[in-house]
């Protein structure tokens, strides 16, 4: 169940053309939810994918899905430091980044929006997205967009292209770490 969840909603990050997938996971309980996890992270560390478990009282359990030198490479860009250090971030390194994203998942009262840069959004339509909301977008697909609208719209066709034939192999029998491409 699990492994079909991060095909569908991961398979960009897979396929290497995406830093990070998020979804939730309402539907399993937390004991299959945990054991479902230790095997997908078997599969995948070899080919430099994490997986974390972000767990908040209230609030859905959430899967990320993540190529992990990638993110380290997103989380040393200084801009993103710059924004990202005002919301209590203080060291940038994957693991310390993610615990601090973690407990803004717990203790926030609503939904951190930082988290799109976790996900490969661009940096001016996280900020223009926690600025305007959706209203002002001049596209809505994988996230808000409010520039660059050309190349969004590249960006989502290559998400779903990756998730049809991520999905199409899966559903044919292709294993979870076949899928996964190692860069």
């Amino acid at each position: 169940m699990l492994e079909e969840r991060i095909v569908q909603f991961c398979a960009p990050v897979l396929t290497g053309i995406k830093t990070g997938g998020l979804f939730n996971t309402c539907e399993l309980n937390p004991e299959t939810l945990c054991s479902e996890a230790v095997e997908a992270r078997k599969k995948l560390n070899r080919f430099g994918i994490e997986l974390r478990l972000f767990f908040t009282h209230g609030k859905m359990p959430l899967v990320y899905v993540y190529r992990v030198a990638d993110l380290k490479r997103d989380l040393q860009d200084p801009e993103t430091q710059a924004y990202l250090t005002p919301l209590g971030y203080t060291d940038f390194r994957c693991k310390a980044a993610l615990s601090h994203l973690a407990d803004r998942l717990r203790d926030y009262d609503g939904f951190p929006h930082e988290i799109g840069l976790f996900l490969s959004y661009p940096l001016a339509d996280v900020k223009d997205f926690v600025r305007f909301g959706s209203k002002c977008a001049k596209l809505q697909g994988h996230w808000c967009v409010f520039h660059n609208e050309e190349q969004a719209k590249k960006c989502f066709a290559a998400y779903d292209q990756s998730r049809t034939v991520c999905l199409s192999r899966y559903r044919e029998g292709q294993p979870l770490e076949a899928l996964a491409r190692a860069i």
